[in-house]
């Protein structure tokens, strides 16, 4: 498991309550399309914009496939690490 999935899997972990492991077993999918993972979890977790959903499925049809599961996971788990963290102001 790449660094960035294991930081989107270990902030999903500290969301939902499931182990990292658990979390990481959903991630499987992203390598048969990145694009249609990445749209199913914005559904729920919110954490892409509509230009960066575009961004994943280029780099998806580029054959960048690996690019954008890391930038997906990067994305989530920045998301889910800044909600973790208590506003300030």
């Amino acid at each position: 498991m790449s660094n960035s999935a294991s930081r989107a899997a270990i902030a999903l972990s500290k969301l939902n309550g499931q182990s990292a492991a658990e979390n990481a077993r959903s991630f499987e999918s992203m390598g048969d399309s990145v694009s249609a993972w990445a749209a199913k979890a914005n559904k729920a977790y919110n954490f892409l914009t509509a230009d960066q959903v575009r961004y994943i499925r280029s780099l998806e049809q580029q054959g960048r496939v690996a690019e954008a599961i890391r930038f997906t996971n990067e994305q989530l788990a920045d998301s889910l690490t800044s909600r973790g963290k208590p506003a300030i102001g």
